[in-house]
């Protein structure tokens, strides 16, 4: 029995999930323990608060579903490529050299080495900062952009692993996460802190497995729905309780444990996957809401341009002498929604289709410039 309706292009549920991982993100990056001497609002901030980054393995998981599943009639390689191709570059170009001009200006003004500041600014422009070990590079310039670094990685891996079996991508999950957790091991008896973030937190080969146990549940979901749709969870308790793990584990164990924000929450994002796909059949269904879809649908705009309007307001205030508090952190939050919202309905969606036109000239193949309904769901 099919779990969703036959006029149904899209799963709901993993669209709007969307925009409660992407507002966490933001909140994440407020870092309102700054902005305050309140006891309880710095243990909140810096224990629950600020656990943003352990989402990030939800939108990979999200993203091998969902890639998997908008790609179930394959087009080739060519069309595949532009549709991905016009979905990240352009708007991460627009949003870098506008909205984000300030702060990739900013270190230059300050007397930046001028050949390393074009060294960042190519890998973060073309996205291949995630591949080297560097902070100052991984989070340069508008820094929530390393995960489309990874994503990019992921969308080249996919042209091959659609075309492998069930078995042949299970062993390559299987093989990688051995070799992760083998080094997270060592890593973590002999003390060593070199590499540690970079090599278990950003570095797109180790990240692989989460997309690809979402494009293996995603072929499981085609053949036979209802066996990935058995945990009835409700999504937010999924979230609610990484939350909540995380800030556990913050607590008791160092901030920057390697396992923190990698290992442990990719095993929630999994159950997380599963809790919306058994949830989307659910007659009361919140995530169905068009508000909650609509700013699923504007995730990506969010993700891109909240950093920016933080880090150029932080700096605009330093620079006038002026101080900050959590009620202007909270009306930044607001304008940085608005202003994506904005975003994604006047521009982001026309970039994307004269994108596609434009490579679809260049590359001499067939491309539909309307994107797929589900597309609000990919990174």
């Amino acid at each position: 029995m099919d779990i969703l309706p036959q006029n149904r292009t899209r799963i709901h549920t993993l669209t709007s999930i969307r925009a409660f991982f992407t507002l966490w993100v933001v909140i994440h990056h407020l870092n309102l323990e700054r902005y305050t001497t309140d006891f309880v609002i710095i243990f909140i901030d810096k224990y629950f608060l600020h656990t943003g980054r352990g989402v990030v393995s939800f939108f990979f998981f999200i993203s091998g579903f969902v890639i998997c599943y908008t790609s179930k009639h394959w087009q080739g390689w060519k069309n595949f490529l532009i549709k991905r191709l016009s979905r990240v570059y352009p708007n991460h170009w627009i949003v870098s050299l506008t909205l984000a001009g300030f702060t990739f200006l900013f270190p230059l003004i300050n007397g930046e080495n001028l050949l390393y500041y074009v060294y960042k600014a190519f890998l973060n422009l073309s996205l291949l900062q995630a591949f080297v070990p560097d902070r100052a590079i991984n989070f340069s310039h508008n820094g929530v952009t390393w995960t489309l670094s990874v994503e990019m990685f992921f969308y080249l891996c996919f042209i091959f692993i659609q075309r492998m079996s069930n078995r042949s991508a299970l062993g390559l999950f299987a093989g990688i996460v051995a070799v992760k957790l083998g080094l997270e091991s060592l890593w973590i008896f002999c003390n060593i802190d070199a590499f540690a973030h970079w090599l278990f937190f950003v570095f797109p080969v180790f990240r692989l497995p989460e997309f690809l146990l979402g494009v293996l549940i995603c072929r499981l979901y085609f053949k036979d729905p209802g066996s990935v749709s058995w945990f009835k969870v409700h999504p937010l308790l999924v979230v609610l309780s990484t939350i909540l793990t995380i800030g556990v584990c913050r607590y008791f164990f160092s901030p920057y444990a390697i396992f923190l924000y990698s290992t442990i929450p990719s095993f929630f994002g999994l159950f997380l996957l599963l809790s919306c796909l058994g949830y989307e059949s659910d007659k009361k269904n919140c995530f169905n809401h068009p508000v909650f879809l609509f700013l699923g649908e504007a995730s990506y705009s969010i993700y891109l341009i909240h950093q920016p309007i933080l880090n150029g307001t932080r700096k605009l205030f330093q620079a006038l002498d002026l101080s900050m508090g959590i009620g202007l952190m909270l009306m930044l939050l607001i304008l940085s929604v608005v202003t994506a919202a904005g975003y994604y309905v006047y521009i982001e969606r026309r970039v994307y289709n004269q994108s596609v036109r434009a490579l679809h000239k260049i590359f001499g193949c067939r491309v539909s410039v309307s994107p797929a309904l589900s597309r609000s769901t990919e990174t």
